[in-house]
Formats: structure tokens, sequence, C-alpha cells
């Protein structure tokens, strides 16, 4: 067994599952629109436009942009591909409602609460505040690290979030556990030295270059490895 004296866990597809609001987050968009495959098209259409973009805001250095402003402008990019007439900013202020709805993977409660026992565990999450603050009250954590309140992503060049992770618990980089399913969450870890595990939960494509010190399909595989 080995003992990290951080456990630090990314929050969104890491230990919330945002797709458990899926169908709400669009029957409230598209209204009496609504259908699965309406839903489909439009869902397709902007992950195309977030997967391929949020990279770029959330890694360059240049002025911070909230989470809920960079969607807007790539939802307002997909909607009109879409020929849509719905307005971008409601269908964000809809997203980031949700968000804080989300709920746990089966193994997440257990999972924390287990670490608890021995290590520090914190949240380092990509996330606004209104988006991630609903949920952390129901977790036993630490302290969480929210891209909003320092104004820096996981990855961001030069500095990013993790610099003030290490600051904070002034442990060794390798005696901390970054656990994590973005790119990011492995990128901007692994730059500091901590380690890292990639959270692979829905068999998505690796990428990022490199490997992570873990890789794991649940929290309970991972649980498996370290405990």
């Amino acid at each position: 067994m080995r003992i990290f004296k951080v456990i630090s866990l990314d929050m969104f597809q890491t230990i919330v599952d945002l797709n458990t609001r899926r169908d709400v987050i669009w029957k409230k968009i598209l209204e009496e629109r609504y259908t699965k495959e309406l839903q489909e098209e439009y869902w397709v259409t902007i992950n195309g436009y977030i997967f391929e973009n949020f990279h770029k805001h959330s890694s360059s250095n240049e002025e911070f942009m909230k989470i809920r402003n960079i969607f807007e402008v790539y939802y307002d990019m997909a909607f009109k591909e879409l020929k849509s007439d719905i307005v971008s900013k409601t269908a964000v202020n809809i997203i980031i409602e949700e968000h804080g709805n989300a709920e746990f993977y089966d193994d997440s409660i257990e999972f924390i609460d287990r670490v608890a026992l021995n290590s520090k565990v914190c949240i380092v999450s990509d996330a606004d505040k209104d988006m991630i603050y609903p949920i952390l009250p129901k977790i036993n954590y630490d302290k969480a690290f929210i891209s909003e309140e320092y104004g820096i992503y996981k990855n961001t060049k030069g500095t990013n979030i993790f610099k003030y992770v290490l600051e904070h618990y002034n442990v060794l980089p390798e005696e901390i556990l970054h656990i994590g399913d973005s790119a990011s969450d492995i990128i901007g870890a692994k730059k500091y030295g901590i380690k890292t595990c990639w959270i692979n939960r829905h068999g998505y494509a690796k990428r990022f270059e490199g490997e992570a010190d873990y890789t794991a399909t649940s929290l309970k595989e991972l649980g498996e490895m370290i405990f």
C-alpha cells in the first residue's frame, strides 16, 4: 500500500457524473422542441467546439476567462452552425446551474472517505464557483482549488493552479496524487512533478502525450492499486 500525504481530485467526470443531468439540461434548453435525436445533434456539435477549443483557452497565458464566458463563445458558434435561435447565454446559465446538481459516481464517496483517513483530500477543478459550490458540502475534503478563485487553470502556460496546491501543503510533489479525467489534469500536475492518475470512466481516447503514473476506469479500481 502506498500512502500519499495529499490526494487531489478533479470534480466533473472524476467524482461526479455530469451525464446524470444531460436530459434535464437539454429539456430545459430545447423546451417543447426536445427529442432524444435533437438533443444528440446539439450535444455532438457543441462538444466538438468545446473539446477542440477549451484547451486553447485554459492552457494560454492570455487574460483569464471564466468557464461561463468560454462556454458562451462556443455555444454561440455551435448554435449558429445549427441555425438555432437559442440564446447562448440562456443555455450556458442552465449548463452552469446543472453542474451543481450532478450526481456522484457510485464509488466516489467511499473512496474519498477512505483516503481521508490517512491523507489530506483536496479538490482541484477548472470550474466557476457557482458550478462547484453546491457540491462541495457533500464531500469530506480539506481545501478546494477552483480556477475562478485563482484566475488560472490546471494547464495554464507558465504557472498553473498546481503551484498553489504545492505551496499550501508544503510537501514533496511525489507525495501528492492528482486524479482526473482530462489532459489538463495529467499534463498540468506532471509539470510540477506531482503523481497522476488518469481516470477514464467512459472509455475515451487518450488526449495527452506520455503516461500517467496510474490509469484506472474507476476510483474503486484505483483504490485496489494504492490501498
